[in-house]
């Protein structure tokens, strides 16, 4: 009897980390692809499918189409690189196409 509750316990355990990690998949990205994200939203010019990538991304509460503060000094930094500027480029500039590569590459 102890086993069995020791066993259901830890598979109720792995069930919750499994839906944590499931849910913030998008938070857990590495910072490039959230910068090319990021930009990507922004060059949707519509703030509240921006707040909603900021939001999804973990780098905001949403509440704003402007990430929170380190997130955003990072990004501005990380885009005066060489390997910012190359990544960025890959990002379209065209409003829909910019909403169809967020929509295609972050995750749900």
């Amino acid at each position: 009897m102890k086993y069995s509750r020791a066993i259901f316990l830890l598979l109720g355990a792995i069930a919750l980390c499994n839906f944590a990690c499931k849910s913030n998949a998008a938070a857990s990205l590495p910072k490039e692809e959230k910068y090319k994200l990021y930009f990507a939203s922004t060059m949707t010019n519509d703030k509240e499918f921006q707040k909603d990538v900021i939001k999804k991304l973990g780098v905001g509460d949403g509440s704003s189409n402007i990430p929170d503060h380190e997130f955003f000094i990072a990004f501005i930094d990380w885009m005066k690189t060489d390997e910012g500027n190359k990544a960025l480029a890959e990002v379209p500039s065209k409003p829909e196409e910019a909403r169809d590569y967020v929509n295609k590459h972050l995750p749900k």
